[in-house]
């Protein structure tokens, strides 16, 4: 299934998603972990673990 940014949806999540990731703001975490585990799209949960374990590896962990 290939994505058009054209759906709002998917472009509003993948820029979302990929805004926070070369922000590189540890706080984005609790929300990217989130939105991974509670999207069915798969190409939006892929983006969002790839930045969410790139984060983490950049020693961002935050307790909420």
């Amino acid at each position: 299934m290939l994505h058009s940014l054209n759906d709002k949806s998917f472009a509003i999540k993948f820029s979302t998603i990929k805004a926070l990731g070369d922000i590189g703001d540890s706080r984005a975490i609790h929300f990217i972990k989130q939105l991974a585990d509670s999207d069915n799209d798969p190409y939006i949960k892929e983006a969002a673990l790839t930045v969410f374990k790139n984060l983490l590896s950049q020693g961002g962990v935050i307790d909420y």
